[in-house]
């Protein structure tokens, strides 16, 4: 049956991302500005950790 509920995990199938092979290492190499600048983020400290990137950028 096709109703509203799976809508979404159809999208997320023809949603499919790549990711750059060009990219060097992994997640924990790299950190991030807070979005206020007063700090920076090493992302070494979430080993072990789940962690979301939500982009909310517009085009």
């Amino acid at each position: 049956p096709s109703g509203p509920s799976t809508h979404p995990c159809l999208l997320s199938l023809v949603m499919e991302g790549r990711c750059d092979p060009s990219a060097y290492g992994n997640i924990y190499k790299y950190q991030a500005n807070t979005l206020n600048g007063s700090h920076t983020v090493n992302f070494r400290e979430y080993i072990g950790r789940s962690i979301l990137f939500v982009n909310v950028a517009t085009y």
